[in-house]
């Protein structure tokens, strides 16, 4: 085992023992909502090894969950291709989905890198999701939201803020999918409403983020 393989065990092993730890929740400010405390090889390696291990620790069910979707979050701040393949494997997981869904919609802004996307293939992705209703408890925020306010968020984020009306032109719009979700009832609605209607054909299939 190499230096560099070694010292990546060595983190991964640290935020098995105490996922809680490795993330926190950001500094308070909506356009950060997380942050990293460990772990920052497991972000920042160009180690063509890491993102599949990362995703084959947030896929295994014999997992504890907040170790799961920790290694979601170090998955959202890598830069090579094969993380968006990793997010969108991971919406098929309930347990996974939400925060995959924020995370494929964060990409490019504040403290998270920029990629060539698959954009048509990202919404193809969303869309079979937008009315999945289950609650999602954050373990960092020890808040509930529902599921589909993060895949509604990210499909407006990666379609294109500007193709959609809001109710609250005032509201969120600038941020949506950038700040985790806080849509009012008519909102919600109104955005699903056009998301299932939205012709993903419409979009650039490579899209560089913003």
């Amino acid at each position: 085992m190499g230096p560099q393989i070694g010292r990546l065990e060595a983190q991964l092993s640290k935020i098995r023992e105490s996922p809680a730890t490795a993330i926190s929740a950001g500094t308070g400010k909506a356009w950060l909502p997380y942050d990293r405390v460990l772990g920052d090889d497991l972000a920042h390696c160009d180690d063509p090894n890491v993102t599949p291990r990362l995703i084959a620790e947030a896929a295994d069910e014999n997992n504890d969950r907040m170790f799961r979707l920790a290694m979601m979050q170090f998955l959202g701040w890598r830069s090579d291709a094969g993380a968006d393949d990793a997010l969108l494997l991971a919406l098929s997981d309930p347990v996974l989905r939400p925060l995959a869904a924020f995370l494929l919609g964060r990409i490019g802004y504040r403290g998270y890198p920029r990629r060539d996307r698959p954009s048509r293939r990202i919404l193809t992705a969303l869309k079979p999701h937008l009315d999945d209703d289950a609650a999602y408890r954050d373990p960092w925020y020890d808040e509930t939201w529902l599921t589909s306010d993060f895949v509604i968020a990210a499909f407006v984020r990666v379609a294109g803020v500007d193709r959609f009306r809001f109710v609250d032109e005032d509201g969120h719009k600038n941020w949506i999918g950038m700040e985790l979700p806080s849509f009012h009832a008519a909102e919600r609605d109104n955005l699903r409403a056009q998301c299932r209607a939205f012709v993903v054909a419409s979009v650039q299939e490579i899209q560089k983020s913003p």
